[in-house]
């Protein structure tokens, strides 16, 4: 099984299954417009573009959409919405990233309220080896933690996300997944690593504002984990829907659940 986030690869599997995806829209339509007319025009999916969150929501509730974006819609409006429609007590997102040199890889959490209880992250680390069997590759994760083992004892704080990742790493160990705890060693994590986990929600967006806002990185787009069907989160600062809109037909793919017939 591969190791390497390819986004060609994403687009393949999104021109596979050519899914029926809905977008939100409010506001930018030039964007909206521009990105769904690239992919129809590349074959990624079938679009439907949604200006209301609730119909939207409902598109996707009904079947009448195998999957949603976000687009420009608000976030947390959108994200709320779903929370009722589907009766969610919370979220768990991954996001997928891009560096300045084309490294790709899922940061999780990304959320400021996610992941907050070993449960929730112990749950984040097994939707997100779902995710990755979803696109055909074998999820490499490094935890990261706010020091280096040789700091313990210097922050309370600190040293209790410390010993958290360590007691996460022996638990998911004897499931066969591969996984690491780097400390606070973000850049060899990510060298080495396709699946990312921050210590805190926090954590993981300011990870993603300073790649995006000042490290030239791409966001790309957030599918929401613990959810049975797909819905990907997208971000103020991107420029293209387009590639969101194929990991959504992307993950349907290889998805296990039963999906309406969109031939």
């Amino acid at each position: 099984m591969e190791e390497v986030i390819s986004i060609d690869k994403i687009k393949i599997l999104a021109k596979e299954k050519k899914a029926k995806i809905g977008i939100g829209m409010d506001g930018n339509r030039k964007l909206i417009e521009k990105s769904t007319s690239s992919v129809k025009k590349k074959g990624y999916a079938d679009i439907e573009i949604f200006e209301d969150v609730k119909e939207l929501v409902s598109a996707l509730k009904e079947n009448d959409v195998d999957g949603i974006v976000k687009g420009s819609l608000d976030a947390n409006t959108t994200l709320k919405e779903l929370k009722i429609a589907f009766h969610l007590d919370y979220s768990l997102r991954a996001m997928l990233l891009q560096t300045s040199k084309g490294k790709s890889f899922f940061l999780a959490p990304v959320g400021i309220d996610e992941a907050r209880t070993i449960k929730q992250r112990i749950e984040l680390l097994r939707y997100g080896c779902e995710l990755f069997n979803k696109l055909g590759i074998r999820p490499k994760i490094g935890l990261i933690s706010g020091c280096r083992k040789e700091d313990i004892g210097r922050d309370e704080r600190i040293d209790k996300i410390f010993h958290i990742n360590e007691r996460i790493t022996k638990l998911t160990r004897t499931k066969r997944i591969w996984i690491r705890h780097y400390g606070i060693e973000l850049e060899k994590a990510i060298d080495e690593c396709n699946f990312i986990v921050a210590p805190s929600g926090i954590t993981g967006n300011l990870i993603f504002r300073t790649l995006c806002f000042l490290g030239e990185g791409k966001a790309i787009g957030a599918p929401l984990l613990n959810f049975e069907k797909v819905y990907i989160d997208t971000f103020s600062i991107q420029k293209d829907y387009a590639i969101s809109i194929a990991l959504a037909s992307a993950l349907l793919t290889y998805s296990p659940l039963k999906r309406r017939d969109s031939s």
